[in-house]
């Protein structure tokens, strides 16, 4: 086991590394952002829901209710390693990523449609200027 919980999140998501993305897949076969997250959080017991039938291009707030519903929201400014960060594109916030650390550079592992599969990608500034939303599983301290 690790030390720590937010350890144990960024252990359990590293392991999806290379997995090919597919739209609400949740399998090793293929998994998207929001799949990620809701597995690492099931393999760890942290949660226990899942949530399908959604469009690959969210509207309003459907996506981030979603993460009110089921996590404990943050402010952006107190974000930790083993935090789901929310992202824009364009208006609306449509994707996810769990927040790590390497070296004290901020990394986001996240299941990417541009990239096919799921990567561990630096937090550049471009990236981090696109983060609305910062949630945290629920029974980490």
């Amino acid at each position: 086991m690790f030390d720590n919980l937010s350890e144990s999140i960024v252990q359990e998501a590293l392991k999806w590394l290379d997995t090919p993305w597919r739209h609400q897949g949740r399998t090793k076969r293929g998994i998207d952002c929001a799949g990620l997250i809701i597995r690492v959080g099931n393999d760890l017991g942290l949660i226990d829901y899942d949530v399908s039938h959604y469009p690959r291009d969210t509207r309003r707030d459907t996506f981030i209710n979603h993460f009110k519903m089921n996590m404990i929201q943050k402010s952006i400014l107190e974000k930790q390693a083993g935090d789901v960060l929310l992202f824009r594109a364009g208006i609306y916030a449509c994707h996810c990523g769990i927040l790590h650390f390497q070296k004290t550079q901020p990394y986001l592992i996240h299941a990417y449609v541009n990239y096919k599969k799921v990567v561990n990608e630096h937090l550049t500034k471009e990236l981090c200027s696109r983060v609305t939303h910062c949630f945290r599983f629920p029974g980490v301290a």
